[in-house]
């Protein structure tokens, strides 16, 4: 398999839509996942677009991104763009 190329934005800076990002947002103390990717498969024309939104949130904001890039690495993401706000 190989590595995820993983990009850190600065804080408040968005990624295109284009990319696949993760975003974390600190609220009250706790923190909130999203994000978004194009799930290529080779079966597909088009890359198909899949999303994850946090219901529960995170204690950390280590905890919250780990739980991210966990989820881009499991639709197979190479290039992870992550923002924070």
């Amino acid at each position: 398999m190989a590595t995820m190329r993983i990009e850190r934005l600065p804080e408040g800076e968005r990624a295109s839509e284009e990319t696949d990002c993760i975003h974390l947002e600190a609220r009250d103390g706790l923190f909130y996942l999203t994000g978004s990717a194009l799930k290529r498969d080779d079966a597909r024309e088009q890359p198909e677009s899949i999303a994850i939104v946090s219901g529960e949130p995170y204690g950390s904001e280590q905890a919250a991104e780990d739980a991210g890039i966990a989820w881009a690495s499991g639709h197979g993401v190479e290039h992870l763009f992550i923002s924070r706000s």
